[in-house]
């Protein structure tokens, strides 16, 4: 405002500031939020709109079936709070345990495997690898085994061992692998 009388002139200016009520944006960045239970989830994160750092809490248990949340949080300089949640999944997938390699000759191998509850099992990955004379890579043989057996064929050198491994898939999910 300003005021004048006849010698002088006052003015006065006045700046009127909004506080800031508004809490940072909080993006959760994509990942795989669903997965088979005995394996492992990694957590993708989250941004801040304004860069603030984001914290996150809460924890996933791969070993037990079920939905976790995980809560982001980010306060910007005005004390404002953002906060946004990720749905992680862990599915029930059977257990396999006592995975038995059973030399057939003819370079045949019978891998079985006994299956626990945890319900209805899609397939079973079933790979391989030398360990004696020396350790090798896993090699896949199949991941549409059926039943509690599979043929693994084409290992043609007997003197050498091989460690066998079975993971049950349900829904395109694998489970947890279980070594002979």
């Amino acid at each position: 405002y300003s005021q004048k009388d006849s010698a002088y002139t006052a003015t006065r200016t006045v700046t009127v500031v909004e506080p800031d009520i508004t809490a940072p944006v909080i993006t959760v960045t994509s990942g795989t939020d669903t997965v088979g239970q005995g394996t492992t989830w990694t957590d993708a994160g989250a941004t801040a709109d304004g860069g603030e750092t984001v914290t996150a809490s809460g924890a996933v248990n791969t070993n037990t079936a079920g939905t976790y949340t995980i809560t982001y949080t980010a306060t910007d300089a005005a004390g404002n709070v953002g906060t946004a949640t990720r749905t992680v999944t862990i599915v029930a997938i059977p257990l396999v345990t006592d995975v038995v390699g059973t030399n057939n000759q003819n370079s045949e191998i019978t891998v079985s495997w006994t299956t626990g509850a945890g319900g209805p099992v899609s397939s079973f990955r079933v790979e391989y690898k030398e360990i004696y004379p020396s350790e090798g890579s896993w090699i896949l043989v199949t991941e549409s085994a059926t039943g509690s057996s599979h043929l693994v064929t084409g290992l043609t050198n007997f003197s050498k061992a091989y460690k066998f491994r079975v993971s049950a898939i349900v829904d395109s999910l694998l489970g947890g692998a279980t070594e002979s």
